[in-house]
C-alpha cells in the first residue's frame, strides 16, 4: 500500500532498486512499505532518504523485530519532520555513511528504539553484513551484531526541541524520544547534540563514534541494545551543547553512555540526566557513564546530574567517568543527588594518566543528600595524575537533609592543589542529620593556597535551620614528597586550611586530620585546625614527615571554645621541626573579617588550647624530632584561657632550641596548668627571651602551675644569662608547679625565689620583667604554696653552672685589674704574655661569643707598692689535697704590689717554692741562674 500527503516538492526518498521498497520516491508524507524481509528483520535500500520539515515518513512494520535502512548514495540524510514506524513495535535503524542531520523540528515515532548511524555496515553474526552500498541483501536472519567502519567521515546531528509530548509528571518533553525503557543510539563519526534534545525514560541512550576503520560491536536483548567500542582504534569526538540535553529519568533503569574522543558539554541548561522521578517508588537509577580517549570538559553552567528528584523513593544510580584529561569551568557541574527518599550515586572518576581541573565558581564535583533527602550521599572516587582546583572550585560530599555525607577518595601520583578560595569537603550542613564523609587524598605533592580548604564539619544553626547533628569526618592525607599550605583569602578571610570541626548550635564530635609527608611547610596564615565550639570534642591532628617548617603564621590548631575539649596534637618529624615568625596580614584580616579568621593570633606554632568562657579542657601536644627550633615569636602553646585545665606538652628531640621570644608554655587562666616535659639527647637552648613557661592564674581568678620536667641527662642545658630567658611554673594564688632539671651542665641561669622577683620587681612578680635568665615556682600570694625547683646534674656540683648573681648593679671601678708597679731593678730577659684584653676572665663566668674586651691600661711607676724580701710567697705542695697558702705581711687589707716570680728554691721539706727574689745564699736552684725582675 502507498499512501502520500502533503504538496509536490523535490524528491527527498529515492529507492536504489536493490529492494523492492515502495514507493519508490517520494516527496512530503509517506508510508513505506515492501523491501525484504529476513526472519524477524527488514531491509530497504534508497540512494537517498530524506524528510521533509512538517512532513512525516513512516516504515510499516509486518510483524518484524527490526527494521533497517541503508543510504547507498553520497549525500547525508536531512530529518526535518517525523521519521516513525507504522503498525508495530520494530526497531528501526538509519544508515548513511555521509551524515545525518535532525532539525530543530524533527521527530521519532517509533515503538521500539532507534538507531542512527554512519557506519558502512552492519554484520548479523556470522550470516554476513547488510552494506551501505549498491549490493543483494543476504539472508540475514539475526539480530544485529555490530557496526562496520570504513575510513568514516559522516557527521550526526541532532538540533532537535520538537514537542514530544509529557513525562510520567505531565511535565513538556522535548527532542528526539523513543518510548520508555527503549534505546536510542546515535553512532558516528562524530556526534553534536546543538541545542538537540535526546529522550529515552528509563532506557538507554548512547553516543559514540569512530575516527578511523574499525568494528563497534552491538548486544542487541530485545529492545536494549548496547555497544562496545574497540581499545586500540581512534574514535570522534562527541558534543552537547546550547542547551542540549540527554535524558533517561524514569523509575529505574535509565542509562546514558558516551564514548567518543573527545566529549564536550557546554552552554547553560545543557543537560544530561538520569535518575528516579517525582512520583515513583522502589525504583533504581542506572548509571550515566563517559568515556573519553582525549579530553572531557563540562562547562558554562552545563550539568551531569544522577539525581533522586524531590518525592521520589528509589536509589540514583553513578556517574562514571574516564577520561584523558578532565575540565570543569564557569560553572559546570558533575552531580549525584538525592531530594527523596534513597541513596545518591557515587562519582568515579578515572583520568589516571591526566589532570582532572575544577576551576571557577560554582564548578564543582558533587555527591551530596539535599534538603528534603532522605538517605546517604555517595562517594567521590577519583584517580588522576594531577587534581587542580581554582579560583572557587568545589570537591563537596554533603547532606542537607536526614543521611549521611559522601566520602571523598582522591589518588593523584603526582599533585593535589587547591587555589583560590577552592575547596575540598564532607560536611553535616544546617538541618542535616547524619555523619560527614571521610576524605582521603593520596599523593605525591599537596599544595593548598589563597584561601583553599580541605574540610569535614558540622555546620551551625542558621535562622531557620537547626545546626548539623551527626559527627564529622576524618581527613587522612598521604603526601609522598610534600604538603605545602600557604596563605589566606583577601576575598573571604578564610586562611588556606585542613579543617574539621564541629560548630556552634549543631551536634557532633569533630573528625581528625592524620597527615604523612615527607617535607610539610605551611606558612603566612596557613592552618591544620580542629575545633568545637559546642559541648563535644575537637579532633586529633597527627602529622608524620621528615621535615616540618610553620612559617609567618603557619599554625597547627585545636581549639575548645564552648565545653568541649580540644583535641590532641601529634607531631613527628624525623629530621627537624622549624617554628618561626609570625603573619603580617592578620590584624588586618582579623579587623576585616572578625569571624571568619579563626587563627590563633599572629605567630606560627602549634596551638591546643581553650577560648575565653570555655570550660573545656585544652589538648595535648606531643613532639618527636631530631632537631626542634622555636624563634621569632612562634609558640607551642597548650593554654587555657578559660575555667579548663590547660593540657600537656611532651618534646623528645636531639636539640631544642629557642630564640628570640620563641615560647613553650602550658598556661591557664583559672585552671591548672598543664605539665611540660622534654626529653632531650643532647641540648637545650633558649636565647633572646624565650620562653618555658607552665604558669597559672590571674588576680581575678585562681589557678595551680603545672610541672616542668626537663631530661637531659647526656646533654646540657645552656641561656644566655642576661637575656632574660625564663622556665617558670608560678601561680598567681594557687599552688606553683615543680620543676625537676637532670643535665650533665647547667648554664647561664639564675635560681630565683619568690622574695628575689618581689624584690627586682615589686610592682608586677614577673620573671620577664628582670633582665636575667631565671628559673621560678612561687606563688604570688601564697608563699606557702610555692613549688620547688630540683636540679640533678650526676657529673657535676650544678651550683657550677648556675651563675649567681648579685643583686645590686655592679660597681664598674671595682673591675679595672690593680696595678703592678716595676720592680726598678736593672733590666733582664723577661717572657710576657698578653691576653686578650686587659681584664682577666673570671674563671668560673660563663664564656660568650660576644663577651667585651678591655683594652690594657698604662702603668703608673710613680706608684708606690712594695715588697719586702720573702714575705709575700706562694708554696706549692707535692702533696695531694694541701691547701695552698699564702703568707702576708699584714694582717690588715692593703693593695699590694702584684709580683712576678723570679725563680725557685727547695725547702727542707722537698717543697718547691716559688720566689720574687733570688737570695744571696745558694739554694738547690736550677743550674741556669734566674734573672732578676728588671721591669720598667
Amino acid at each position: 500500500m502507498i499512501a502520500t500527503t502533503g504538496t509536490v516538492q523535490a524528491q527527498p526518498i529515492q529507492i536504489d532498486g536493490t529492494t523492492p521498497t515502495t514507493p519508490g520516491t517520494c516527496s512530503g508524507s509517506c508510508n513505506i512499505g515492501g523491501g525484504i524481509q529476513r526472519g524477524s528483520n527488514l531491509f530497504h535500500s534508497f540512494s537517498e532518504f530524506n524528510v521533509d520539515q512538517g512532513a512525516t515518513v513512516l516504515f510499516l512494520d509486518p510483524g518484524v523485530t527490526n527494521i533497517l535502512t541503508r543510504v547507498t548514495g553520497n549525500g547525508r540524510s536531512n530529518i526535518l519532520g517525523t521519521l516513525g514506524v507504522s503498525g508495530g513495535n520494530a526497531n528501526l535503524f538509519l544508515i548513511n555513511p555521509n551524515g545525518i542531520i535532525f532539525g530543530s523540528d524533527a521527530k521519532l515515532d517509533v515503538r521500539g528504539s532507534f538507531v542512527g548511524t554512519t557506519a558502512n555496515a552492519i554484520q548479523f553474526g556470522n550470516q554476513g553484513f547488510f552494506r551501505a552500498s549498491v549490493s543483494e541483501v543476504p539472508l540475514l536472519t539475526v539480530n544485529p551484531s555490530a557496526l562496520f567502519y570504513q575510513n568514516p567521515k559522516g557527521v550526526i546531528q541532532n538540533n532537535s526541541i520538537a514537542s514530544a509530548g509529557v513525562d510520567s509528571t505531565n511535565s513538556p518533553v522535548f527532542g528526539l524520544r523513543v518510548p520508555d525503557g527503549q534505546s536510542l543510539l546515535l553512532v558516528g563519526g562524530e556526534v553534536n547534540l546543538d541545542g538537540g534534545r535526546l529522550n529515552a525514560f528509563g532506557g538507554r541512550v548512547e553516543l559514540g563514534g569512530l575516527a578511523e576503520s574499525g568494528v563497534i560491536g552491538l548486544d542487541v536483548n530485545n529492545n536494549n541494545f548496547r555497544l562496545s567500542f574497540p581499545d586500540n582504534t581512534a574514535l570522534a569526538d562527541v558534543s552537547v551543547s546550547n542547551g542540549g540535553r540527554v535524558d533517561v529519568t524514569a523509575n529505574g533503569g535509565g542509562s546514558i553512555i558516551l564514548n567518543a574522543n573527545n566529549i564536550g558539554i557546554s552552554g547553560n541548561q545543557t543537560r544530561l540526566f538520569n535518575g528516579i522521578r517525582q512520583g515513583i517508588t522502589g525504583g533504581q537509577s542506572g548509571d550515566i557513564t563517559l568515556n573519553a580517549t582525549g579530553a572531557l570538559t563540562v562547562r558554562d553552567s552545563s550539568r551531569i546530574l544522577n539525581r533522586v528528584t524531590l518525592g521520589a523513593e528509589g536509589n540514583s544510580g553513578n556517574i562514571n567517568i574516564k577520561a584523558r584529561s578532565l575540565l570543569l569551568s564557569n560553572a559546570g557541574q558533575v552531580q549525584a543527588v538525592t531530594f527523596g527518599k534513597g541513596n545518591a550515586g557515587d562519582v568515579n572518576i578515572d583520568v589516571r594518566n591526566g589532570t582532572v581541573t575544577v576551576v571557577g565558581e560554582r564548578s564543582r564535583i558533587d555527591s551530596s543528600v539535599g534538603i528534603g533527602g532522605v538517605g546517604n550521599a555517595g562517594s567521590i572516587n577519583i584517580s588522576a595524575r594531577e587534581l587542580a582546583l581554582r579560583d572557587g572550585g568545589l570537591l563537596l560530599a554533603p547532606t542537607f537533609g536526614q543521611g549521611n555525607a559522601g566520602n571523598i577518595s582522591v589518588q593523584a601520583s603526582d599533585l593535589v592543589s587547591l587555589e583560590s578560595d577552592s575547596r575540598i569537603s564532607s560536611t553535616v550542613s544546617e538541618g542535616g542529620v547524619g555523619n560527614a564523609g571521610e576524605i582521603n587524598i593520596t599523593t605525591r605533592s599537596l599544595f593548598l593556597s589563597g584561601g583553599s580548604q580541605i574540610s569535614s564539619s558540622v555546620i551551625k544553626e542558621t535562622t531557620d535551620k537547626l545546626g548539623g547533628r551527626g559527627d564529622g569526618g576524618n581527613i587522612t592525607i598521604n603526601a609522598f614528597d610534600s604538603v605545602t599550605i600557604l596563605g589566606a583569602s583577601p576575598e573571604t578571610g578564610y586562611s588556606s586550611a585542613l579543617f574539621a570541626s564541629t560548630e556552634t548550635g549543631a551536634e557532633g564530635r569533630a573528625g581528625n586530620i592524620t597527615i604523612k609527608t615527607g617535607a610539610f611547610y605551611i606558612a603566612n596564615g596557613g592552618a591544620v585546625n580542629t575545633q568545637t565550639l559546642n559541648q563535644s570534642d575537637a579532633g586529633n591532628i597527627t602529622i608524620n614527615a621528615t621535615t616540618f617548617e610553620a612559617i609567618n603564621g603557619g599554625q597547627i590548631i585545636s581549639t575548645a571554645i564552648s565545653s568541649g575539649n580540644a583535641g590532641n596534637i601529634t607531631l613527628k618529624a624525623t629530621d627537624r621541626i622549624t617554628l618561626s615568625g609570625s603573619d603580617s596580614t592578620f590584624a588586618q584580616r582579623r579587623a576585616e573579617f572578625p569571624v571568619e579568621v579563626q587563627n590563633e593570633g599572629s605567630a606560627s606554632g602549634l596551638f591546643a588550647s581553650t577560648r575565653a568562657d570555655s570550660t573545656g579542657l585544652g589538648g595535648n601536644i606531643a613532639i618527636e624530632t631530631g632537631r626542634f627550633i622555636i624563634k621569632d615569636q612562634a609558640q607551642v602553646s597548650v593554654s587555657s584561657q578559660g575555667k579548663g585545665d590547660a593540657g600537656n606538652i611532651d618534646v623528645n628531640a636531639h636539640i631544642l632550641s629557642l630564640d628570640n621570644q620563641g615560647k613553650l608554655t602550658s598556661e591557664t587562666q583559672s585552671g591548672k596548668g598543664g605539665n611540660i616535659t622534654l626529653q632531650l639527647r643532647d641540648l637545650l637552648v633558649m636565647r633572646r627571651n624565650s620562653k618555658i613557661s607552665t604558669n597559672a592564674g590571674k588576680a581575678e581568678s585562681i589557678g595551680d602551675g603545672g610541672n616542668i620536667k626537663i631530661n637531659a641527662s647526656n646533654g646540657f642545658i645552656v641561656a644566655a644569662p642576661l637575656e632574660n630567658n625564663d622556665i617558670t611554673a608560678n601561680a598567681f594564688s594557687g599552688n606553683a608547679g615543680n620543676i625537676l632539671i637532670t643535665t650533665k651542665r647547667i648554664f647561664g641561669f639564675v635560681r630565683r625565689s619568690g622574695a628575689d622577683i618581689q624584690r627586682l620587681d615589686p610592682d608586677g612578680l614577673d620573671p620577664n620583667n628582670v633582665p636575667t635568665s631565671d628559673i621560678t615556682s612561687f606563688s604570688q600570694q601564697n608563699p606557702s604554696l610555692n613549688g620547688t625547683v630540683q636540679i640533678n646534674s650526676p657529673d657535676v656540683d650544678p651550683s657550677k653552672g648556675l651563675a649567681e648573681l648579685p643583686v645590686n648593679a655592679v660597681d664598674a671601678s671595682q673591675q679595672v685589674a690593680a696595678e703592678c708597679n716595676a720592680s726598678g731593678k736593672p733590666s733582664r730577659s723577661s717572657f710576657t704574655v698578653m691576653g686578650r684584653g686587659g681584664v682577666p676572665s673570671d674563671p668560673v663566668e660563663l664564656l660568650t661569643a660576644d663577651r667585651v674586651l678591655v683594652d690594657w691600661i698604662a702603668l703608673k711607676p710613680e706608684a708606690k707598692n712594695s715588697v719586702d724580701g720573702d714575705q709575700n710567697r706562694v708554696v706549692i705542695s707535692k702533696q695531694r689535697n694541701r691547701e695552698r697558702t699564702l703568707h702576708k705581711a699584714n694582717s690588715v687589707y692593703q693593695p699590694t704590689q702584684i709580683v712576678e716570680a723570679q725563680g725557685w728554691v727547695v725547702d727542707a721539706n722537698g717543697n718547691v717554692v716559688l720566689v720574687a727574689q733570688i737570695p744571696t745564699a745558694t739554694l738547690h736552684n736550677s743550674a741556669v741562674a734566674s734573672a732578676s725582675c728588671g721591669a720598667k
